[in-house]
């Protein structure tokens, strides 16, 4: 049987109370949580957040969900919700998979039972990461995710609970680019690379960028159903606006630390960004023509940034040939995946054997230039283009109700907390394991042993030096996984991956399971024989020894996992359905047959 650690011991013992619903603005009942993250074992005499920064108080109840599109910047939008949930402040799903499977059932699940329980919305404040996932023909997010979040938003909105659907886009240039770089980069150099058509388009709607010859095009139901999705979320913010999405996010939220790591700022860093900004502003069209200061013109900002990066293709596809490095589609060592990420683009080929894999050819690659890329590019993103720019005009106007000089104050001191938090890091990266344990109680342990869903448990060295235990915050985690499955790292508060420093070394969190969330078995949770599991997320005052929980309580017992849906859905076709939303919905993605539901008591 499945059963969590038992918690570490803590200097003097743990003592349970529940937080006023009524949190004040920059304390966790009273425990001084700055919103510059303050410093590691700050106190209530710590200083009270920027005014210009924090501007609503921490919300009785709030629910997000970041939908995640790869490549837009996501990850550190990830580390400021993770920060939340090390203060005590926000509990969190992360990497939950975008088809409506089983993770996302628990989460719709919890809260109708949360709806429902005397003090179940109390002090109940949720961050859901949707991040993975993608069909090759059918828009899984928007058939199915998207109704039962609207759904959801609207009861507890009526509930008086806050609910808010949030994501970014990038320029596609960019985000192509970088898709490329992350998860084809030797395997399709872009000399001869054919991006995926509308790339974050499809990974909005719940499809795949990858097995690039089998992907159909995307057409004008596509563009609807994306047009209306974006209207219907509460804040699409743009990359290349990033900070300013960052300040909308802590608003809508009520986050007291919003900070984030930022880079050294130096002249090198800020030139390009400001160039980027500015030519980001510019369709392919405009930019193959000289628009944004001849940006994509020999010697422009973008000419140059493709210049590197098919260089930098290049010279990894000439490395994987001639180690004869081993293909991630099944093919040969050493050749061109064409066939799991083409077609490649190779004129010499007929066009039947561009989806092939096919050798490396140097003398072919470096004849191909800078502007044959970007036109090739440039043709297989129109919508990705439309849509961001209908996104980027409609945040930049929001972003202009704020007023410049309020703006910018904000913006000024979101950097100022970010260069604190970089420090932070710095420091505490400096400090020894013993150093850490003593002011934790919490002890690294050489054979660190993670379970869920069966299978093979996550294990670590978290003495070793490569480990980092600050950067995945496991100090302040018990029982946390950071398998690179993260269907099995929901056991914990977060994934222990090394992307959240500085631990703020605050409160142990901790959360508590009526059955293993990983655990894989369609079967019985599909003919009504299994419940659903709840959980309960705890935080323990590593100083006082108090703790404090998300919510009410949960059940122990609780209706059959398919008669719980079946009433879900009855008040779906009661209430979503006949509302305007949800017509409009209907009418939107009516050219998407309908598949058996049987996926969503699925775990992968």
């Amino acid at each position: 049987h499945w059963r969590p650690l038992p918690l570490e011991p803590l200097p003097g013992s743990a003592r349970s109370h529940s937080l006023p619903a009524s949190v004040k603005s920059g304390s966790v009942g009273g425990l001084g949580v700055s919103a510059a993250g303050g410093g590691a074992g700050a106190g209530a005499g710590g200083s009270p957040p920027p005014a210009a920064l924090v501007r609503e108080p921490l919300p009785n109840c709030s629910v997000v969900f970041f939908h995640h599109l790869e490549k837009t910047g996501g990850t550190t939008v990830r580390s400021i919700l993770q920060r939340a949930a090390q203060l005590g402040q926000y509990d969190l799903f992360s990497f939950v998979n975008r088809f409506d499977k089983f993770q996302m059932q628990m989460i719709y699940h919890q809260l109708w039972h949360a709806m429902r329980t005397p003090g179940g919305l109390t002090n109940f404040r949720l961050a859901v990461e949707i991040h993975i996932g993608g069909n090759l023909d059918h828009p899984f997010f928007l058939k199915y995710t998207l109704p039962d979040l609207l759904h959801l938003r609207q009861r507890l909105r009526a509930a008086g609970c806050r609910c808010n659907l949030v994501t970014l886009l990038r320029h596609p240039l960019l985000q192509h680019l970088s898709w490329h770089y992350h998860f084809v980069n030797h395997r399709v150099p872009l000399c001869f690379w054919s991006n995926p058509p509308d790339c974050q388009s499809r990974l909005a709607l719940g499809l795949t960028c990858h097995d690039g010859p089998r992907i159909p095009p995307l057409g004008a139901s596509h563009a609807s159903a994306l047009s209306f999705m974006w209207r219907s979320f509460d804040v699409v913010g743009v990359t290349e606006l990033f900070d300013e999405f960052v300040l909308a996010l802590t608003d809508v939220l009520g986050l007291q630390a919003p900070a984030y790591r930022m880079q050294v700022v130096a002249q090198h860093t800020v030139s390009p960004q400001a160039e980027q900004r500015d030519w980001t502003n510019y369709s392919c069209a405009a930019l193959l023509s000289g628009g944004g200061d001849r940006a994509a013109l020999p010697g422009g900002a973008l000419h140059r940034l493709l210049a590197k990066r098919m260089a930098g293709s290049e010279a990894n596809a000439a490395g994987h040939q001639s180690r004869q490095g081993k293909s991630s589609t099944g093919g040969k060592p050493g050749v061109m995946e064409c066939r799991g990420y083409g077609p490649c683009a190779i004129s010499a080929l007929p066009v039947p054997l561009r989806v092939q894999d096919a050798q490396y050819d140097a003398a072919a690659c470096g004849a191909v230039s800078v502007k044959d890329v970007l036109e090739r590019l440039c043709s297989r993103l129109a919508m990705d283009e439309a849509v961001y720019f209908e996104a980027r005009r409609g945040f930049e106007e929001r972003v202009r109700r704020e007023g410049e000089a309020q703006s910018a104050e904000r913006l000024a001191a979101l950097r100022r907390a970010g260069a604190a938090l970089a420090k932070r890091a710095e420091v505490q990266k400096s400090r020894s394991h013993s150093e850490l344990e003593s002011l934790t109680g919490i002890v690294l342990r050489r054979d660190y042993v993670a379970s869920s869903g069966g299978g093979v448990p996550w294990r670590a060295d978290e003495t070793s030096n490569g480990y980092m235990a600050h950067e995945r915050a496991r100090y302040s985690c018990h029982n946390c996984s950071g398998d690179v499955v993260p269907e099995k790292d929901l056991i914990g508060c977060w994934p222990l991956w090394p992307q959240f420093a500085p631990d703020e070394l605050r409160f142990r969190c901790h959360r508590i399971w009526t059955d293993d969330p990983g655990l894989d078995r369609p079967k019985p949770l599909r003919e009504g024989r299994t419940q659903i599991p709840f959980w309960r997320t705890c935080w323990v005052d590593f100083s006082s020894g108090r703790q404090h929980c998300s919510g009410a309580p949960f059940s122990q017992t609780g209706l059959p996992a398919t008669r719980w849906r079946e009433i879900w859905d009855a008040e779906m076709r009661r209430d979503f359905w006949t509302s305007d939303e949800g017509t409009e919905l209907q009418r939107v993605s009516s050219f998407v047959k309908p598949n058996p539901t049987d996926f969503f008591w699925h775990v992968y």
